[in-house]
């Protein structure tokens, strides 16, 4: 009986979502192993402001994964009590984490904000909205809606910033957040003057889930044998979005732009449509034994990814 149920979970997993998982998880670790002084590579460090680089691409993409997992696991519904533990523990254990990493147990000056908070937020919100619809188009609607919105707000407020952009002492982030949270519980306790995990941009960055939970959807009806297609589809009209939002404000990964949302959570939507065509549609993997090996240590990567991702991304 037990084998059975195993059967039909192995048959039911989306091959490719795994490997795309395991891509990044992998992109996270080696791109964080060179030494943050070393510009010679500076793809593998955090664009200063304005501009991205590959290592920015890590935790949009993971977020858009959790979307698109969400709309899988939730297919039959969502568990309100499941998902307020599971809220709560991410916040706990964020809190936890940050103060191992800094050393200081000092609630005053304790960062409330943090990757599992962001994740943690994120999921609670997707879950509610998704509640509205599950038509991937109207979810992809509602996405966009949401950080053009923010954008429009971001705009508005840096009309008196330098060149009329947002400014890491000019922008919406610091004032905001430190009103919620108070300025020592922030990113560095507020002096960059903006939190790249606080709760402004944890609205912005809710695109790139939802958009998520929409390509989600979509491989639930995989049966139809155009997933990929759809996915191409949806992922490029994203990435166009993207670089229509570049021309009012550019790609920023600490305040999470909508420029910055819509080319990461696109990027992964056209991502993950080649993966599936190779793996899930093709099955290349049960065709060919060469790369076996790769996809062992991918999918292994993948379908373990929390514990080898969360570290990766506190400051």
């Amino acid at each position: 009986m037990q084998q059975t149920v195993n059967k039909e979970i192995a048959k039911s997993r989306i091959y490719s979502l795994d490997i795309l998982r395991g891509v990044v998880i992998i992109l996270c670790v080696f791109l964080t192993a060179i030494p943050k002084g070393d510009y010679e590579y500076h793809f593998a460090h955090h664009a200063d402001w304005y501009g991205i680089t590959l290592i920015d691409f890590i935790l949009p993409a993971f977020i858009t994964m959790i979307g698109t997992s969400m709309a899988i696991g939730y297919k039959k519904g969502v568990n309100w009590l499941k998902l307020s533990k599971r809220t709560f523990l991410f916040i706990l254990y964020g809190l936890i984490f940050t103060m191992i990493i800094s050393w200081n147990l000092d609630f005053a000056t304790l960062r409330f904000t943090g990757v599992l908070q962001l994740f943690a937020i994120i999921g609670v919100l997707t879950a509610i909205i998704t509640r509205i619809t599950q038509s991937p188009l109207k979810i992809m609607i509602i996405a966009l809606f949401i950080t053009s919105l923010y954008g429009g707000f971001v705009i508005s407020f840096s009309e008196g910033c330098s060149e009329s952009l947002p400014q890491p002492t000019c922008n919406p982030s610091q004032p905001i957040d430190s009103f919620i949270f108070g300025e020592n519980h922030l990113y560095h306790q507020g002096k960059p003057g903006y939190d790249p995990e606080g709760l402004l941009v944890s609205l912005s960055a809710l695109s790139n889930s939802l958009i998520g939970f929409a390509m989600g959807r979509i491989l639930l009806n995989r049966k139809t044998g155009t997933v990929w297609k759809q996915l191409f589809i949806y992922g490029s009209i994203i990435v166009i979005f993207a670089f229509i939002w570049k021309e009012f404000l550019p790609f920023n990964k600490k305040i999470w732009t909508p420029s910055f949302s819509l080319l990461t959570a696109g990027a992964t939507c056209l991502s993950l449509s080649f993966l599936y065509l190779i793996y899930d549609h093709f099955q290349i993997s049960k065709q060919t034994s060469l790369l076996n090996p790769i996809n062992f240590f991918l999918e292994g990567f993948g379908r373990n990814s929390f514990f080898n991702l969360f570290r990766e991304f506190y400051p």
